[in-house]
């Protein structure tokens, strides 16, 4: 800067030569050694983002990896869950429907256990299936004792009155 200036002032002075002498010997080899100095920073900056942008990258990728690991976790949970909430549908009412066989055959002393992880429509079908199994059983009771239900073979009765 001081370089620059001096030679601003003798060219102002009108010392053109004096002005040309102090460029060559001062101020061309500052800016020289300037523009050498400017080189090896920007190289350092640039030696630097690259290694940024490779960290940068190894953190890109190992996220990448965590989120596609994540991602099966989570099928696979969510397929444990919805598993386990559809057996937990489908049980009781498969009881429900060999009850209706017992039933259909004539054996009312059959039951469904209601209670557990069911879901309350489930556990309320299931209550209403147990009363009406109970008031078959009723009802056939009493018919047999008043004597007017006809028995098949082995105890099983044939349905007729």
């Amino acid at each position: 800067v001081t370089s620059f200036t001096r030679v601003a002032e003798l060219v102002s002075l009108g010392l053109h030569d004096q002005a040309a002498g102090l460029m060559k010997r001062e101020t061309l080899p500052a800016i020289t050694a300037l523009q050498a100095s400017i080189s090896v920073l920007a190289e350092r900056q640039n030696s630097r983002l690259e290694a940024q942008s490779m960290e940068i990258r190894q953190h890109i990728q190992s996220s990448r990896s965590l989120m596609l690991v994540l991602a099966g976790v989570s099928l696979f949970l969510g397929f444990v869950v919805a598993k386990a909430i559809a057996r937990s549908i489908t049980q009781p009412i498969a009881q429900a429907v060999q009850l209706a066989h017992k039933v259909a055959n004539g054996d009312f002393s059959g039951g469904i256990s209601v209670g557990g992880r069911h879901e309350q429509e489930t556990a309320v079908f299931l209550i209403v299936w147990n009363c009406a199994a109970l008031c078959l059983q009723y009802e056939r009771q009493t018919v047999e004792r008043s004597g007017h239900y006809s028995s098949g073979k082995n105890g099983k009765t044939d349905g007729r009155y």
